[in-house]
């Protein structure tokens, strides 16, 4: 098992101002390293852009916590194609 100096956790979903919250109660609760990217993770160029500054801090992820989220509203069936695929 990896010591937690060298492990690192990919939270989606927390570049807003959440993820500024979620980062500065992470380092005070657990007192770890953080770093808040933001990237639009629909978009291919995007995520080898956030790969690229990872791999220039060379760091691994070891743990995914998959916080992303896009909200339709109302009945899924009621949804455009389009929207839904996007």
């Amino acid at each position: 098992m990896k010591s937690k100096e060298n492990s690192w956790v990919l939270i989606t979903g927390a570049s807003s101002g959440f993820g500024k919250t979620l980062s500065a109660q992470l380092r005070e609760r657990f007192g770890v390293e953080v770093f808040v990217e933001q990237a639009d993770l629909s978009s291919i160029p995007a995520i080898i852009e956030l790969h690229e500054r990872l791999r220039e801090r060379n760091i691994v992820i070891d743990a995914l916590i998959n916080n992303a989220g896009h909200g339709l509203q109302g009945p899924f069936l009621d949804q455009p194609l389009d929207e839904s695929l996007a």
